[in-house]
């Protein structure tokens, strides 16, 4: 059956396909974690193809007879804008961005590629000489005065126009499947950044049907496409493209269409990101939005406290003000190029007092085993982008900014929220990181929970932005808006801002004080354990094959509510941190509507992120085998020990660790932990977070129970 098709020959209506295909669960709309930046369009509309934007962890890696499929592209193969849309929409739909690339190419190339490695006796080169500026890449499209729909050909069938874009998406399709890829509010058939994603999703969902049949495939694959992640790309891409017409060798087109994007995705890919994309870097002439990677001249170090695990957290920390800077735009070397303007005023007594906290905060983490990075010293003359630039630099986990106040109504926490700005005349700068403004928004409730215990008020995380609104747009600020340029200029990290209303004219008392230090302690401990994974390039959250740390109590109490909180899918910032993470990494964490909202994603990611078996669900990587509770019962089966029934074992003898599992359900024993409302632990598919289970019957005969060999 064809969903996707190309040009010519329907078969089949397409309203009659989709249905069909939608009824049976074989196509979906799946939401992704973040799209295209301002930084990226801004730079494409000037005709500017450098995106100094590293994408996050690359996807699993295996060779190839054209070169390695893995999560980043060669920059001196695939150009800009696309090279950098490609790896950000994949890393949405857990698949090599080589594969994106290789159905862009092969959707606007037909299988060229392939006739010419066939009559020319399989030679591979036609595949491994592709070069960026190959005209096979289209650039015109992505020149100034080009449309930004292309203008791409338009498909016709029948002597309809039905087919749209640079990855031919019809009408129908585009309604199942369109996403807003670059953030103008339109999900637009035919628009390259919003088309982009479509094509990850709807190949990724392919390839998953794809990954059962690849030892018995509908025809046999090319003697050159030998890795099971070769073949699951191939067949994946032809029941994308599905033409039955006879190509070379006798063989059908889709199958034909299928090895192209294969062999093209393998010859493309890199192992490791080159840390800028395009293969002629070029310096913006005028100023970018959004966040790029920069890399400061004198990075101050990480200090660890004698932590010598490179895995604890980084918490970079920023007592605002310092001495004096003047007015000074965001452009050139050594900056984030964003356009912007700021300043610094030396603000006291304000400037110290957070200093003073700063200094407490950071002694009492390095005890607790945390890495802190303090972002100036004693009233030193640190600009904020560089401030941001050495988060970026060190791979920062978290972001604090400190500050205090004299109105009585600063008890704030400030979180990223998408689409808050800053402007400096034409230039506008906006918050675009969905996932980390997630993040950002789960640390602060956090943060205002436990601030306010610490310090005996409420605190305020300024819903409508009004406060902020009103401390960013006041005469003396260069470039107006409401949000931060700590958070705005760090939006690849979760960053949290603090105010505190001062209680001693426009200082704070030394109490006070200690009581601001105690609060942002037990905040950052609540929100990221010191047993999470730490941060990797860019700020970008670094999981690899290796799972977060932590003791097994520690993240019971991380990742699920101490209580039991019935259906709702708000989740404890620690779960929502780790199942990010896990799924930028390539591992199993269910959900369907929710990710990371699931029964067996929650107990895959709690026994391996804690050690107490890092094998459980096959290491909890999808290319692996992982997957939900019935293929995590076979894996229980073949590796752990049947304690047997609920109802026929004494559940008083059940110990921390074991798992109770029926085909549709699983969860978990946690024992006694201090503080957790509960010996089970549990989630449910889409419609309730983790958390402290009283409802669960340990006894219940449909569950078996498991337990580590």
């Amino acid at each position: 059956m064809r969903i996707h098709l190309r040009l010519r020959k329907p078969r089949v209506k397409f309203s009659f396909l989709l249905a069909v295909m939608a009824l049976v669960g074989l196509i979906s709309y799946v939401e992704p974690v973040n799209a295209l930046s301002e930084a990226q369009l801004k730079l494409h509309r000037q005709g500017i193809y450098y995106f100094d934007e590293v994408a996050c962890s690359p996807n699993g890696t295996s060779s190839g007879s054209a070169g390695t499929i893995a999560g980043f592209l060669d920059p001196a193969k695939v150009p800009e804008p696309q090279r950098s849309a490609f790896i950000k929409a994949a890393q949405q739909y857990n698949i090599p961005p080589g594969a994106v690339a290789g159905l862009y190419l092969t959707e606007q190339n037909g299988v060229t590629f392939f006739r010419n490695y066939y009559n020319g006796n399989h030679d591979m080169s036609v595949f491994t000489n592709i070069k960026a500026d190959d005209a096979a890449w289209k650039p015109d499209k992505f020149k100034p005065g080009s449309t930004e729909n292309g203008p791409w050909a338009v498909g016709n069938v029948g002597g309809r126009r039905q087919f749209y874009g640079p990855f031919q998406f019809g009408e129908t399709e585009w309604g199942n499947l369109g996403y807003d890829g670059d953030g103008d509010g339109k999900k637009d058939a035919g628009n390259f950044f919003d088309e982009v994603y479509g094509a990850a999703n709807y190949l990724s969902q392919l390839m998953d049907t794809a990954k059962g049949k690849i030892s018995s495939p509908p025809a046999p694959f090319d003697s050159a496409v030998n890795t099971d992640e070769m073949k699951t790309i191939s067949l994946g891409a032809s029941y994308y493209n599905g033409e039955s017409a006879t190509e070379v060798d006798g063989r059908r087109r889709q199958y034909v269409y299928g090895d192209q994007v294969a062999l093209i995705a393998a010859a493309v890919s890199s192992s490791t990101d080159s840390g800028t994309a395009g293969s002629t870097p070029t310096t913006p002439t005028t100023p970018t939005t959004g966040a790029p990677t920069a890399t400061p001249t004198a990075t101050p170090s990480v200090s660890t406290g004698g932590t010598t695990d490179s895995t604890k957290p980084i918490i970079a920390l920023d007592p605002g003000h310092g001495a004096d800077i003047d007015q000074y735009t965001d452009v050139g070397e050594g900056s984030l190029n964003t356009g912007l303007a700021d300043r610094e005023k030396n603000n006291q007594p304000e400037g110290a007092d957070v200093m003073t906290v700063s200094k407490r905060v950071k002694a009492e983490l390095e005890q607790a085993g945390y890495r802190v990075l303090l972002l100036r010293g004693d009233n030193e003359a640190v600009k904020k982008n560089k401030r941001v630039a050495d988060a970026i630099a060190a791979k920062a986990t978290l972001g604090v900014t400190i500050h205090s106040a004299e109105e009585s109504y600063m008890n704030q926490v400030w979180p990223q929220r998408v689409g808050t700005y800053r402007q400096y005349g034409s230039t506008k700068v906006s918050i675009t990181n969905e996932a980390v403004a997630k993040k950002s928004q789960a640390f602060a409730k956090v943060f205002a929970d436990e601030r306010g215990k610490a310090e005996g008020h409420s605190i305020s995380q300024d819903q409508t932005q009004s406060v902020q609104t009103a401390a960013f747009t006041r005469d003396d600020v260069p470039s107006k808006g409401n949000v931060s340029l700590m958070q705005l200029w760090g939006q690849n990290i979760p960053w949290v801002y603090n105010e505190i209303a001062a209680d001693q004219g426009a200082g704070l008392s030394d109490g006070l004080k200690q009581k601001y230090t105690d609060g942002l302690v037990a905040s950052i401990k609540a929100a990221i354990p010191v047993g999470a994974a730490a941060a990797s390039k860019d700020g970008c959250t670094s999981s690899g094959a290796a799972p977060a740390g932590g003791s097994f109590d520690q993240l019971t109490l991380s990742y699920a509510w101490p209580e039991y909180k019935g259906l709702t899918v708000d989740a404890t910032p620690g779960w929502v941190n780790a199942y990010t993470t896990a799924r930028a990494a390539g591992r199993y964490i269910g959900g369907t509507s929710y990710p990371g909202i699931d029964c067996g994603g929650f107990v895959t990611t709690l026994v391996v992120d804690s050690g107490f078996d890092k094998t459980y669900n096959y290491g909890s990587l999808v290319k692996d085998g992982a997957g939900y509770t019935p293929i995590q019962y076979t894996w229980l089966r073949e590796n752990w020990q049947s304690l047997g029934m609920g109802s026929s074992i004494d559940t008083a003898t059940l110990q921390k660790g074991d798992v109770a599992i029926r085909a549709g359900h699983t969860f978990i024993y946690v024992g006694d932990v201090p503080g957790f409302g509960s010996k089970i632990a549990s989630a449910s598919l889409d419609e309730r977070a983790p958390m402290a289970d009283t409802k669960q019957n340990a006894a219940d005969g449909t569950f078996e129970w498991f337990r580590k060999k």
